[in-house]
Parts: structure tokens; sequence; C-alpha cells
């Protein structure tokens, strides 16, 4: 046996000596010569002959060996197992694709088109993106890949919508903070989605750093470009809702953003808003339940109509979790968030728990007829679910608190611990204008912008941002939400000078507010009003110029006409109430010898103050 041979050429020793000792000799010259011809040479290392020159070995061996066809290519799908759509789908109606799959499609401009699947970068609700690159010009993009369902599909539309449209204002300031959709196409009957490849997302940015808060240059340059980007969906009349650290992203490593106050001028990433599955426009706001939980807006929360100003609202939660690393209002579930809300901002105006759909799951009255917010306890007994309270991150529960009490790095001098305390003192103030609970008051994007902690001026506590870039205060926010007929005439504004930026008589929402003695709050402060004078918490005191106009609804104060009898206002927490108009009898003919009705309607007697508004209500 020779020494520099390897284990391949021993046992094929032992094969041939076994062989020639059972066989007898023939002449050995052709056939060595052929035998030469396949296998490898003595010279050859074990390396090779184990590698390069496997199928030589094996056949020195007299072994068959059979080379696999296909290496089996890694799946990118979770959930791997194909059900459906031709084999392409999984349970979950979810596209199954591999590393190194194609996507040859015809393109929106008629030219083919054909991507490489590389890799996935994230899955959600509405399907999974993936990282491919285009095989012509070798250029990386992100396809987002939409379930093959009806409904993903319709909401995806609304995002390709939404996406061209904003794509035709790229000359628009803001526009370069905006995700660019590139192309669209349908695939094995899923619509794809083309955009330009990003990098991480503020979440990821956190959680590399160890969830600990960023500095707040690197916040206030963020807050810019989010900004800048919420003024352009605003002029577009677009909402985002859907606004969180995830999905906002780096534009890469080598793509920064310039910030300049007073004194310095630095660099941040620039950044990108994406996701505009869950948009809409302000006048189609069709469905209620909206936005992460952490980031929900308290209109939301109470099932009031909405506005752009719920994505200011996120941006608020997004600024404090940038700062703070962990996020601000940390709830496990819609009561939870309220509950945080309330705790560290305060409790709903009064016209906000009046009108809100979701009030009574939330509020109950006390003894004295005032509003309260349930207890864990209550809540849990009442909804029958075991009692689930978040993980409180904070020490404090006051916002200016929480702020202030994040600790400052050691290697601070004197100097730099003054000015961050300062700068600390400027951001609060900034988040108090974000983190308002009532959304007519909160702060536009532009109002934002002209923020000293964004504009890097010097800061006066007298500050207020202008009131041009204001929201308009009482326009109908949600379409799917009409006043009732009876209401038109009096909803209506009264020619008031724009000097004056308050309303009359607050918002016009559907319902009255639960004031006491069911009176509105014009007649309840009013000198006229003979009635029990207990002031309601969150009430806020109207202008001289209030009495001059009616009310928006004359139902709300039935007293005025008879004082002697105590109505009760239409409020969404009442429903013994005979205020209400009544609903329309059918205007067909009716058909002889029919029964519509088992039993006769019972009709309740009108009294004196009742008919009066039959009358004017023309039932």
């Amino acid at each position: 046996m020779r020494a520099q041979d390897g284990p391949a050429e021993v046992a094929c020793d032992k094969v041939s000596h076994a062989s020639r000792s059972t066989s007898p000799k023939t002449r050995r010259g052709p056939q060595r010569s052929a035998m030469a011809a396949q296998s490898p040479t003595p010279r050859m290392s074990a390396l090779a002959r184990l590698t390069t020159h496997l199928a030589a070995t094996y056949a020195r061996c007299g072994l068959a060996y059979k080379s696999p066809l296909k290496v089996e290519r890694r799946v990118l799908t979770k959930n791997s197992r194909v059900t459906g759509n031709n084999g392409w789908d999984n349970d979950e109606n979810n596209i199954v694709l591999r590393v190194r799959d194609l996507l040859g499609v015809q393109s929106k401009s008629g030219h083919p088109r054909t991507f490489v699947v590389l890799d996935l970068l994230g899955q959600g609700t509405f399907g999974q993106v993936f990282r491919c690159q285009d095989v012509d010009s070798k250029e990386l993009v992100a396809i987002k890949i939409i379930r093959n369902h009806p409904s993903y599909y319709k909401q995806a539309l609304v995002e390709i919508h939404v996406s061209m449209l904003l794509s035709t204002a790229s000359e628009m300031d803001g526009s370069e903070h905006i995700v660019q959709m590139q192309d669209h196409f349908m695939f094995q009957n899923h619509l794809c989605l083309v955009f330009e490849l990003l990098s991480i997302n503020l979440y990821e940015l956190i959680s590399q750093n160890s969830f600990r808060g960023l500095p707040l240059t690197v916040v206030r340059g963020f807050l810019i470009q989010i900004l800048k980007s919420l003024v352009l969906l605003g002029r577009t009349n677009i909402i985002h809702c859907d606004l969180k650290p995830e999905n906002i992203l780096l534009s890469g490593t080598e793509q920064t953003f310039s910030i300049t106050d007073a004194t310095s001028r630095r660099q941040v990433p620039k950044i990108k808003l994406v996701d505009f599955g869950s948009a809409c426009y302000e006048d189609e706001t069709v469905y209620s339940y909206i936005q992460s939980r952490f980031y929900r807006s308290p209109e939301v929360l109470l099932g009031l109509p909405y506005n752009g100003a719920i994505d200011m609202w996120s941006l608020g939660c997004i600024s404090v979790e940038i700062f703070l690393g962990l996020p601000l209002f940390p709830g496990v579930s819609d009561y939870d968030q309220l509950r945080l809300i309330v705790e560290t901002i305060g409790e709903p105006p009064w016209h906000m728990l009046a009108a809100g759909r979701n009030v009574r799951r939330f509020y109950h009255r006390d003894e004295r007829g005032v509003l309260r917010l349930k207890t864990p306890d209550e809540y849990a007994a009442e909804t029958q679910t075991p009692r689930n309270v978040s993980k409180r991150y904070f020490k404090h529960s006051v916002l200016d608190d929480i702020i202030h009490a994040y600790p400052i790095p050691r290697s601070a001098s004197s100097d730099e611990c003054g000015k961050e305390v300062q700068a600390r003192h400027v951001f609060c103030h900034f988040l108090r204008g974000l983190l308002v609970v009532d959304p007519a008051v909160r702060w536009t994007p532009e109002q934002a912008l002209s923020h000293p902690f964004v504009t890097g001026d010097a800061f006066e506590p007298s500050f207020e941002p202008p009131r041009e870039y204001a929201r308009p205060r009482y326009r109908p926010p949600m379409a799917s939400m009409p006043p009732p007929q009876w209401a038109g005439y009096y909803s209506a504004p009264r020619n008031i000078p724009r000097a004056d930026p308050y309303y009359p008589c607050g918002p016009v929402y559907p319902h009255s507010c639960p004031m006491p003695d069911g009176c509105h709050p014009m007649y309840y402060m009013s000198p006229d009003y003979f009635g029990p004078h207990i002031m309601y918490t969150g009430m806020y005191e109207l202008p001289p110029a209030a009495w001059e106009y009616p009310p928006p609804v004359l139902l709300h104060a039935p007293q005025i006409d008879d004082r002697k009898r105590k109505g009760h206002a239409p409020h969404p927490l009442l429903y013994d109430d005979d205020m209400r108009p009544r609903r329309q009898q059918n205007a067909a003919p009716a058909i002889p010898n029919a029964t519509h009705r088992k039993w006769p309607r019972r009709r309740k007697p009108k009294d004196s103050l009742t008919a009066q508004f039959a009358t004017k209500l023309d039932i």
C-alpha cells in the first residue's frame, strides 16, 4: 500500500485484490491502458481524486456515481406549502417564491421586463416584499406582491392611485421624502408594485442602538423631513393612516440631509415615507379601524370622524419614541391605549365624548352624572376578559417629566448639560402642539415647521404658531357620517368674521353633548338660563360673540321653549329620548288586503312640546 494513497485509493486496491484472488489471470496490457485513461493517475492527491476526479474514482472502484440534477433553492416564503392558484399560492393566498425565481412581466409601458428574486425583505397582512433585480438594467428594486384576494387587491389599487398622484407632484417640496413607485404589473393573479430599494426603517435603527434614544439633533433632522412629506400629503388631500417607525425608511448610508441652526450645520440620514396601503382621501374616510395601536389617535379610539390630524398625532408619538427608544403609549388594547393617553395627556373635551361611537365602551357615568373613564377592573368585568394592563416603561406619567427624566450622557460637560436641558424644554413645547387630544386644536404640518425646535431659532415661551396655517376647524371631516337632514340649516355658519378663530357653539357632530339636565353649553352658560349651574369637566369658556348666534341644533335645549319640563338631550348615552325625529314611512302605495305588520305600532300621544318639534321636522 502506497503512503500517498487516500482512503478511496485504499478501498479501490482492496476491491482489485479481491477480484484478482477469485478470477483467473489474464493479459493486462490493453485493459490497463484503458483503465489509466478513465481513472486518476497515481500522482494525483487525495483531494483531487475526491473532488474533480470523483467520477473516475468511483469508476475505478466499480461503484455507480449519480450526480444530482439540480440544487434545491431556498424557499423565501415562510408558509411554503402550495395549495392553490395552479401551484403558486399557499393557504394564506400569498405567492410562494424561491431564490432566483424569475418574474417575467409586461410593464405598464408595454415593454417586457424580467426580475430575478434575491431575498425576502418583509411581509404583512397585505402580502410580501421581495428584493429583486432587473435582468436588463441590473437595478435593485423592492417588489411588493399583494395577496391573491379581492379586498387586498382593491386596497392595493388605492395605493397605486395615491402613489401615482404623489409621483406627479415630484417638483413640489417634500416629494423627495416619499418613496417613488416605478411600475406595477400582474403576475400569476397577484398585483405587484415596484418601488425603489431603500435601507432599514427607524424601528430597526432604534433596535440596533439597543433601544436607546437618539440625540435631539437627529430627532430634529428626522422631524423636518417627515413634516415636509406630511405637508405634501395635506396639499394633495391624502391621509397616510399608518404612520409608524416601521414605515419610515432610510434612503441609504450615502444619502444625507443637512440641517442648520444658528451656530452649526449637521448631516443626518435621509429618510422616506413608505407604505400607502392604508392611505385614503380626507373626503373618503370609510374605515374606522385604522392606525397601529401605539400610534392611534384619540379620535379614532373614540369612534369620531377623522382627518389629516391623525398623522400629526402619530408623528408626536414617533418623535418621543425616537428620543427615548421606547414607545410612549404601549397599550395592549384600545381601552388600555386610551387609559395611557388620559394619564399622560389628559381627558378628551366634552364634545368628543358626546359624539364618539365608542364612548360607552370606555366611559360610564358616576353618581353625579359626570362621565368617568372606567378602571381596568371595571372594564375587565364588563367585557368578561382578563385584566390586561400594559407594562410601564417610564417612572413618570406626565409627558414633560418623562422627557426631562431621560438620563444625560455622563461624558457631557456642564455647558452641554445646560444646552441639553434647554433643548428638551423646547422639545416638550413642540410635543404639546402635536399631542393634543382635540384634533381641531392640534397643529398642522405647516405650523409644526415654524416651531423654534424645527427652525433652530431662539425660543420664546409665548410662541404661537401662525394661524393662517391652521386646519379648518369645523370642516366636515368624514363623508360616511353625514349630518341629519334637520341639522343642515343650523349647522351652516352665519357669516362669522375671519378674525374670530372660534365658532359660536363648538364643533357640529351628529350627536349633541351630555350636559347637566341635557342643556346645551351655550344655554348652560347664558345668564338667561334658569337651571342648575354645575361646572362640567373639560368645559371651556366661549367668546362674547358666541351669544349672537343660534345653537347648531335646536333640539339640544328643549328647556328654552318649556322650562317647566325637563328634557333629555339626544346623545348616544341616552336611549329613552323622545326628541329624536321619527322614522319616515315608506312612500310606496300599500297593496290592498296585505298585512305589513303583525302587530300595530303603539304611538305615544304627542304633547305640546313634541308636537311643536314634529311640526318643524315635518313628521
